[in-house]
């Protein structure tokens, strides 16, 4: 996926705001696509990912991997409920979870091998 300008990436000294959420409320047949039932309907929802970005200098290949939310299809059905806030912060607290075990992955690989490995994220 492109990255968006308004997304937001994982910081831990900045938690999610009530304002990042930006997408209008979602209608009961979006819900059910999201796995919502009549009997349970959705409160919020976080649209959240890891993106990779490398770099490669000769032998030597930088990356970076980031947890990121995009605020345009984040949403929350109350837009002043702190509750529901807290519980999509931590979707977006997993998310950079996988993403710090990435990077320590990442990080214990020798070049050659980590060569092979990032072309074939590139590709």
């Amino acid at each position: 996926m492109a990255q968006n300008a308004s997304d937001i990436y994982w910081k831990n000294s900045a938690p999610l705001l009530l304002v990042d959420f930006k997408k209008a409320e979602v209608s009961i047949r979006e819900e059910r696509k999201l796995g919502a039932n009549r009997n349970h309907v959705l409160q919020g929802f976080i649209f959240t990912g890891i993106r990779f970005q490398f770099e490669q200098t000769g032998n030597h290949i930088e990356y970076t991997v980031q947890a990121y939310m995009n605020p345009d299809e984040s949403w929350l059905k109350y837009k002043s409920d702190l509750q529901t806030l807290l519980h999509e912060q931590g979707h977006f607290n997993f998310t950079e979870l996988y993403a710090r075990k990435i990077r320590k992955a990442l990080s214990q690989i020798n070049n050659p091998q980590k060569q092979k490995i990032i072309s074939l994220f590139i590709q």
